[in-house]
């Protein structure tokens, strides 16, 4: 070992700083690439934040070994018993926030997964009225669709099935299927749009 690096292990202020960094820097990242994912609904950013916890755990590990080494040396250096505890102590927490915030943002995900989202656009020259969605265990209400005038719908899925709407189009009633398919954990984006003729287009 070098003799700056040894003069450096022998700092508590070094250990300090080694176990905030190892609690702050995996709840940045992880949140952001939670953000991320939230937004946007990447797979890559899935891979991406699985990656995080355990490069996360890794630096749990890292962190807790920091705060022994910082109290050693604290105590060693006779430093007030007091500071060097409440210091220990907030480094503590910094480390074990990691873990009720990864938590959160599991769950908010695995939810989100069984979201989808849909953005339903008129595309016919007629308004559209007393627009119907209805899904297993679900069902939407929206009032009206002008011409060329777009909505977006999240529709929650907890069970296998399809989503299917109705409507007043013009003087008559019209009906079709939004998505031939929805079941928990798949959900994704879809851009849908309602022809003249009432049938469906995806617009992706």
């Amino acid at each position: 070992m070098s003799p700056t690096l040894t003069a450096f292990s022998r700092r508590p202020d070094f250990w300090l700083r080694v176990a905030v960094l190892s609690g702050m820097l995996p709840l940045v990242l992880g949140v952001a690439v939670f953000a991320i994912h939230y937004h946007t609904r990447a797979d890559i950013w899935l891979t991406a934040g699985g990656v995080v916890i355990l490069i996360g755990l890794a630096m749990v590990l890292l962190g807790a070994f920091a705060i022994v080494r910082y109290v050693k040396c604290a105590r060693s250096d006779k430093e007030n018993r007091g500071t060097v505890n409440k210091n220990a102590a907030f480094a503590s927490m910094v480390l074990l926030s990691n873990f009720p915030v990864a938590c959160l943002c599991l769950f908010v995900t695995v939810v989100r997964m069984s979201v989808e989202r849909i953005t339903l656009t008129n595309e016919s020259s007629i308004a559209l009225h007393a627009i119907q969605v209805t899904w297993p265990h679900g069902e939407l209400a929206i009032l009206e669709l002008l011409p060329g005038q777009s909505t977006q719908m999240e529709l929650m899925i907890d069970a296998d099935g399809a989503a299917l709407f109705t409507a007043t189009h013009g003087d008559h009633e019209c009906d079709g299927t939004l998505l031939g398919y929805v079941t928990t954990s798949m959900g994704s984006d879809h851009q849908l749009s309602i022809r003249q003729d009432c049938s469906v287009h995806d617009r992706q």
